[in-house]
């Protein structure tokens, strides 16, 4: 049989709703980062439950498993922005959505 070998690389990726069902959300990142074309975009969309919007004083809320059963982090703008930052991305826009 031959080895499937994740060689792809994508102009665009578009991870809607995810990030926060991950239990290792910065290791997703990386690897979407790794897969990225030199110049590539990722377009995320995320919910900030549990987290308050403030830049100054950023948030990261942790729960092993909430209510819903599946959500695992609720981020403020400033603790994705780190995140996107720690794995290699170099220009990153933040945006809340009401």
């Amino acid at each position: 049989t031959k080895e499937h070998r994740h060689t792809e690389a994508y102009d665009v990726v578009y991870m809607p709703g995810v990030l926060y069902h991950l239990s290792d959300p910065v290791l997703a990142l990386r690897i979407l980062y790794n897969r990225l074309r030199l110049g590539g975009v990722i377009l995320l969309e995320t919910t900030a439950t549990g987290a308050t919007w403030n830049v100054q004083a950023p948030t990261l809320h942790y729960d092993r498993i909430t209510a819903s059963g599946n959500n695992y982090f609720g981020m403020d703008a400033a603790v994705l922005r780190g995140m996107l930052e720690d794995v290699g991305f170099t220009l990153v826009k933040t945006a809340t959505v009401p």
